[in-house]
């Protein structure tokens, strides 16, 4: 540091007093907080992914999940991010072998604990939603965007039936010609006789 600076600074500035050093140059307190804070910053390690994992999850009582209370994605490291449930199976049990999802055997998704986590496959973690009923089917008119109805499909299945050539028949109900193969062929509409 310069003299000249130094002089200013042991001084104290006007009106302002000394409450700190930097080195062996005593600085006014609006510097010394200032440049503590700045030191602070640069010190500080972050933490390690297990102890920011435990503070961000609530225990419910009655069914013994961690239920996750932070964002979903926890961040492993500076450049790499997980999900929470992930972090949760690779903090307790380690490496999660590639291919292999973390899937939960409570069925709450925002679960954390590690003794309701499994490793499984796509395919097994599908067999277990499905084997629980989880699976949301929206089949024939209960699908939101459907735009015709069962009767619909009856008539358009009688029409073809009947001779009536696919485009006459996409025209008339307003949908797309593979729609009405898809109908004629049970591919679509399946669950309707």
């Amino acid at each position: 540091m310069e003299a000249s600076s130094r002089s200013s600074l042991e001084a104290g500035g006007e009106g302002e007093k000394r409450s700190g050093s930097v080195g062996d140059t005593p600085v006014s307190a609006r510097t010394f907080n200032l440049w503590s804070r700045c030191v602070d910053r640069r010190a500080r390690q972050p933490q390690p992914l297990a102890a920011r994992f435990h503070k961000r999850y609530r225990i419910d009582e009655a069914t013994g999940c961690w239920i996750w209370t932070s964002d979903v994605w926890v961040a492993r490291n500076k450049w790499r991010h997980t999900t929470a449930h992930r972090a949760s199976w690779e903090i307790h049990n380690g490496p999660i072998p590639p291919g292999l999802q973390v899937c939960h055997r409570c069925d709450n998704p925002p679960c954390v604990n590690p003794e309701h986590l499994w490793l499984g496959t796509s395919r097994e973690n599908s067999h277990d939603r499905d084997g629980k009923g989880r699976t949301s089917r929206l089949a024939g008119e209960t699908n939101p965007q459907c735009k015709l109805t069962t009767d619909d499909v009856i008539r358009i299945r009688a029409l073809i039936a009947s001779g009536a050539k696919r485009g006459e028949v996409s025209s008339q109900f307003s949908v797309c010609r593979k729609t009405i193969r898809d109908i004629v062929r049970r591919s679509k509409w399946a669950h309707v006789q």
